[in-house]
């Protein structure tokens, strides 16, 4: 976790100055090119100096400088993006001679920042409002009957999460009048404190006959799987932890520890030591969707593997890093037998901000056919 700290704040950190040198040297020198590099690196000491409990900062002050710093985070990529592309042009000029461009330009300052701050306003407004995405899929079992599931992943329920948000999400759940909810991990996020505990009460609203489910993911063992099942569970949601239920007789519903707690010195089963036994189908909550799990889910034969964590990137154009790092990011496959989900989540981490993705709820509607044959 340190490593991954000492990494992440240097990228931050470098890509943060060299956006505000750039960004800041299309005006002419001076006052206000002092002032654009000064509230540049304000803004992006304000996301360290919140999120890092040092003990400098008034807890009272720290959520104020999350949001300036989530929001710098967001605006963060229309400044390193364009002055990579901008730096690679001019180079292009030195390397064919041909007369340098002029760095001082206010109307090319006043257009990238307009840009930019068009850019973070339309993704919050994408952020708050989710969609709903509908799935229907065929499976064989041991007799006919039919389901509809909702499917919610990567919430971050935290203290800065807007309770009224939390409302719109459950009612828009419970208004697809879903047999049974699950969701596939992140649905709790950091830092501790009792105002998530009070916010994540808000979950108690979801209604389903069949039940609320839920699996883990990297977030629930950052704040303490323990604390994180206490609180879900204090919350009406039942939190499977490589372990399965049968719903109605009928649909095994399995939840896996997450891919990360190994390094959190717990264990993470193969699949194959807990899939239930029994002719009916198997759902397998499974917060990451590395290869070796979807190639789990294939060989154990599971019916429909959901995932999350990804969300498609959530910024722009951090989605082209995760269709590298992961089989699928985002959407509907057939991996062997086996069918799989991957949703780009419902919330956000970080910034409140989505510029790569829709946030969804999927409903899944399950049609369980006797002696179905592929």
């Amino acid at each position: 976790m340190r490593m991954f700290f000492l990494v992440f704040f240097s990228v931050y950190g470098s890509f943060s100055l060299y956006g505000t040198l750039r960004w800041a040297s299309t005006l002419p020198a001076g006052a206000f090119r002092n002032l654009a590099v000064t509230l540049g690196m304000a803004a992006a000491l304000s996301f360290p100096l919140g999120r890092l409990n040092l003990g400098l900062i008034p807890e009272n002050v720290r959520p104020y400088l999350l949001h300036i710093g989530y929001l710098w985070m967001a605006y963060l990529p229309n400044l390193v993006i364009p002055a990579i592309l901008w730096d690679i042009w001019r180079l292009g000029r030195i390397v064919l001679r041909l007369p340098p461009q002029t760095k001082v330009s206010v109307p090319v300052f006043a257009l990238w920042t307009g840009l930019s701050l068009a850019i973070v306003a339309g993704g919050w407004i994408n952020a708050r409002y989710p969609v709903t995405k509908t799935i229907s899929l065929e499976i064989p079992g041991t007799e006919d009957r039919s389901f509809r599931i909702a499917l919610m992943t990567d919430l971050h329920i935290s203290f800065m999460t807007s309770p009224k948000w939390l409302e719109r999400v459950v009612e828009k759940t419970n208004g697809l009048s879903p047999d049974l909810i699950l969701m596939a991990g992140d649905i709790l996020d950091g830092p501790d404190g009792p105002k998530l505990e009070l916010i994540a009460q808000g979950l108690r609203g979801l209604r389903a006959p069949l039940g609320v489910y839920g699996s883990p993911g990297n977030h629930e063992y950052y704040l303490g799987i323990g604390k994180s099942q206490r609180i879900l569970e204090s919350a009406g949601v039942t939190l499977l932890r490589d372990r399965a239920v049968l719903v109605d007789d009928s649909l095994w519903i399995l939840g896996r520890e997450d891919v990360q707690a190994p390094r959190m010195g717990l264990s993470r089963s193969p699949l194959k030591n807990i899939m239930p036994g029994g002719n009916e189908p198997v759902l397998v909550l499974d917060h990451t969707p590395i290869a070796d799990a979807l190639d789990e889910a294939s060989t154990a034969q599971v019916d429909l593997l959901l995932s999350g964590h990804t969300h498609r990137g959530q910024l722009f154009p951090f989605q082209l890093i995760t269709s590298m790092i992961y089989p699928l990011d985002w959407g509907l496959e057939k991996v062997g037998g086996s069918y799989v989900y991957v949703s780009c989540g419902v919330g956000t981490w970080g910034p409140p901000i989505r510029t790569s993705s829709r946030p969804e709820i999927v409903t899944v509607d399950i049609k369980i056919t006797k002696n179905v044959t592929e």
